[in-house]
């Protein structure tokens, strides 16, 4: 049936209804491939199984279904994962120190390639303009130390952090009877 394919909020509900009509002994519903499976008792009266398909599927838009009303079955994986990963509020301050350690390396790369090319590019036939200076060996040995303590720095704290983010998720599962 086109009509529930990629639809996963249609199937259960019209299970429920195809099982409420009397006859039907068992009703299953496929919304990735469209198909649906009914089977009926050869006892009592003959129906036609499509028009009480498509009856069916009338009735439940109609009274309109809503796909985030449908709880969505988790397996068990989705459960331990879900479980085992920390709490957001536990997840800011490793995410921002991470960011940060990231962005100094990209600073520390930016001004290595500043260091090494001091001028920049010239325009040609501009030798009368006025040359900088160059920067001074203290400026340059000063300003990468001072980038290499930071992102050292960082690094340290952002290992610290999601180690305790970890442990705390790890805690949690034992907590709840799932971890080793």
């Amino acid at each position: 049936m086109e009509a529930i394919i990629a639809k996963p909020y249609l199937a259960q509900p019209l299970e429920d209804a195809l099982l409420k009509h009397p006859g039907v002994l068992h009703a299953k519903v496929n919304p990735k491939t469209g198909r649906v499976l009914v089977l009926y008792s050869h006892e009592g009266p003959r129906f036609p199984v499509g028009q009480l398909i498509k009856d069916s599927l009338d009735e439940i838009v109609a009274r309109g279904v809503n796909p985030a009303s449908q709880a969505v079955e988790s397996t068990a994986l989705h459960r331990v994962l879900k479980m085992s990963l920390a709490e957001r509020r536990l997840l800011g301050l490793p995410l921002l120190v991470s960011g940060l350690s990231f962005l100094v390396r990209f600073l520390e790369g930016l001004f290595i390639v500043n260091a090494i090319k001091p001028g920049g590019a010239q325009p040609a036939g501009d030798e009368g303009a006025t040359k900088k200076r160059p920067r001074s060996l203290l400026y340059v040995a000063g300003t990468g130390l001072l980038l290499n303590g930071l992102d050292i720095w960082l690094r340290y704290h952002r290992t610290r952090l999601w180690q305790k983010a970890g442990q705390q998720a790890q805690q949690e599962l034992r907590d709840k009877g799932l971890g080793a």
